[in-house]
């Protein structure tokens, strides 16, 4: 399952169908199946840069600890 998390999430249902239907899944598979996720959901929107005043916010603490 150690692909991507869209295809994580197929496999995970694909699966849990399969067991459903037939319960020959193992005890182990289940126990994974019903885990966490391995793969992080990937962002869907790519962080936005900083404006020129958040970097002002950002400098100053430093600027006034380099004088000091």
């Amino acid at each position: 399952m150690s692909e991507n998390q869209a295809r994580e999430a197929h496999t995970r249902m694909l699966l849990k169908g399969f067991d459903d239907a037939s319960g020959l899944l193992s005890s182990e598979v289940r126990r994974l199946l019903a885990g966490r996720g391995v793969n992080p959901r990937q962002r869907e929107q790519p962080y936005l840069a900083y404006t020129d005043t958040h970097w002002d916010r950002l400098e100053s603490p430093a600027t006034h600890r380099r004088s000091c």
